[in-house]
């Protein structure tokens, strides 16, 4: 149990131990009014006929891990672990934690943006519709015909269900690691636009450059998530050196976050898997994070804490992070580049997102001519052309002379140069496991990955 808000919450530890499931399709119209065939009562009345949700889940399934049999999504069967209960009783509270009374933009800029730290800011979602608007109930109501993202197949292309047939998944499934709506183009629906009203962006994170290229060119930023209990972000640092935001409105999210100079072997930790072990998100929590913290031993900093309903979490830009969903959780999160973090987004931006960049320069020139010019600076210090990326060695000490005058010249216009470069496109992009086939690296870019966790 924890306070919060002025009022009393507590998980509802029911949902870490469903005894119902879509399994076999055995079911009657009992499960309809809210009971299964045992006589047992379900957490909500189903919206659907459970053979059509069956229907609709496993073909998602299929299409979303298509290497994983339908009745292997439970073989460990988390769905009788007391692990997601018991994380609120005994994860580490390792973050610190701010109410937004007590904290300015400025301080927050100087505490926690400019040193790169993590925090929890509590009390920016208090006036906030989405404590009202977005209960399962309520968002059934208005959205239950909507399309929601909730995967990718393995070509990275969208994965979308209705929410009436995801939300009696949610009450059924026995998942190990559930499907999870994670959805970037709601706001850019008719018919779920208006969760755009339901929220506000934080005051503390409103310096969004990204938006000088417009909406259509800019990647994913923004995602609106449903997390069914055990369902979670596998371990990843935000594309593009973004930072990110995420504000829970609804239940509990259990969250690890790595720093940035943490080696990626270590992080991802996949030689510390044993057979039959998987780097999900309930496994990595249950199993690996202990396994990282008695290998690599003190020197390690690791943060680990409870995100609570109206709580907002910072991700600062290249801080590894993976999240884990101990009840059903709704939530908000945005990626987003300010001053603070633009040299490093620039530099990934430059290269992952190449003819975005160069737009950006052009109305970096015309709105914010300093941070133009720092980019011209970081290019030159680079050796770096934006038509050709970056040179060879030889051509350094010329390239920089070149680049210089850019400066004070023309926006858009680059050293001279005879043909396309190579260079990788990759470098933008927070975790190049995926970074060899176009798709991989399109899911990437839609992902907090994401995202956002």
């Amino acid at each position: 149990r924890r306070v919060h808000g002025g009022t009393s919450q507590m998980c509802l530890s029911s949902s870490c131990t469903h005894t119902t499931g879509i399994k076999d399709g055995s079911y009657s119209q009992s499960d309809r009014e809210g009971e299964n065939v045992h006589g047992q009562r379900l957490a909500r009345p189903l919206l659907c006929a459970p053979e059509r949700t069956l229907k609709k889940i496993r073909k998602c399934k299929r299409l979303h891990r298509s290497e994983l049999a339908i009745d292997k999504w439970e073989q460990y069967r988390y769905v009788e672990s007391k692990f997601c209960a018991d994380s609120l009783l005994e994860c580490p509270d390792m973050i610190t934690r701010v109410h937004c009374k007590d904290l300015t933009p400025a301080s927050f800029v100087e505490r926690f943006e400019k040193p790169n730290v993590p925090v929890i800011i509590d009390g920016v979602a208090d006036t906030w519709k989405a404590g009202e608007n977005w209960t399962l109930k309520n968002l059934a109501k208005k959205y239950s015909n909507a399309y929601f993202k909730c995967g990718e197949d393995d070509d990275g292309y969208k994965i979308k269900i209705k929410l009436k047939y995801f939300l009696d998944y949610m009450t059924l499934q026995k998942d190990d690691s559930p499907l999870y709506i994670f959805d970037s183009s709601f706001d850019g629906d008719s018919r779920t636009r208006e969760l755009l009203q339901d929220f506000e962006v934080p005051v503390y994170f409103r310096d969004d450059l990204f938006r000088l290229v417009g909406e259509k060119r800019r990647p994913p930023y923004r995602w609106f998530l449903i997390g069914p209990t055990r369902s979670g972000s596998t371990v990843h640092i935000d594309p593009l050196g973004t930072s990110a935001w995420n504000t829970l409105i609804h239940g509990h999210k259990r969250w690890v976050l790595m720093p940035p100079n943490t080696p990626k072997e270590l992080v991802k930790a996949k030689h510390l898997l044993q057979p039959g072990e998987d780097d999900e998100a309930i496994m990595y929590f249950h199993n690996l994070v202990d396994r990282i913290k008695q290998e690599a031993g003190p020197k390690l900093r690791v943060l680990e804490f409870i995100q609570y309903p109206g709580e907002t979490v910072f991700v600062p830009g290249g801080w590894w992070h993976a999240v884990l969903n101990l009840d059903d959780t709704v939530a908000i999160t945005q990626n987003f580049c300010s001053r603070i973090n633009f040299e490093s987004v620039w530099r990934k931006t430059r290269s992952g997102r190449r003819k975005m960049a160069r737009k950006w320069l052009n109305q970096l020139q015309v709105h914010y001519p300093d941070l133009y010019n720092d980019a011209i600076r970081i290019n030159a210090e680079d050796h770096w052309s934006m038509e050709e990326g970056k040179v060879r060695l030889a051509e350094c000490e010329s390239t920089a002379d070149t680049q210089m005058p850019m400066a004070a010249g023309s926006s858009s216009s680059s050293s001279s140069s005879s043909s396309s470069s190579s260079s990788s496109s990759s470098e933008g992009d927070s975790d190049d496991d995926n970074q060899q086939h176009p798709a991989k690296r399109k899911r990437l870019e839609e992902s907090s990955l994401p995202l956002a966790s």
